[in-house]
C-alpha cells in the first residue's frame, strides 16, 4: 500500500522500491473492475438503464425543473424590467 500511496504523496525511498504482492493484486483486481465496466457499458448498460422507470421518472423532473426554472428566470426578468421602468 506504501508504494500505491506514493502517487498521492511521493517518497523519494520507493523510487527503486517493488510492489508488494498485496499491491500487485490491488492493481490487478482495480484494472479487472474497470475492464468490466468498460465491457458492460459497451455492451448496452445505458440502453438498459433508460428504459428503467426510476431513470424515466428522473429525467422527467429534470425536464420539468429546466421548464420552470426558464419561466422564473423570464418572469424575474420581466418583473425587473418593470420595476426599472417605474424607477423602483
Amino acid at each position: 500500500m506504501q508504494y500505491i500511496n506514493n502517487f498521492v504523496t511521493p517518497n523519494s525511498n520507493l523510487q527503486n522500491a517493488e510492489l508488494s504482492s498485496a499491491d500487485k493484486l490491488i492493481i490487478q483486481k482495480a484494472t479487472t473492475t474497470i475492464n468490466s465496466w468498460n465491457s458492460i457499458v459497451a455492451h448496452g448498460v445505458s440502453v438498459t438503464m433508460s428504459e428503467n422507470q426510476n431513470m424515466k421518472y428522473i429525467k422527467q423532473q429534470n425536464t420539468n425543473y429546466i421548464e420552470r426554472a426558464s419561466l422564473l428566470i423570464s418572469t424575474t426578468t420581466n418583473l425587473r424590467n418593470k420595476f426599472n421602468f417605474y424607477n423602483l
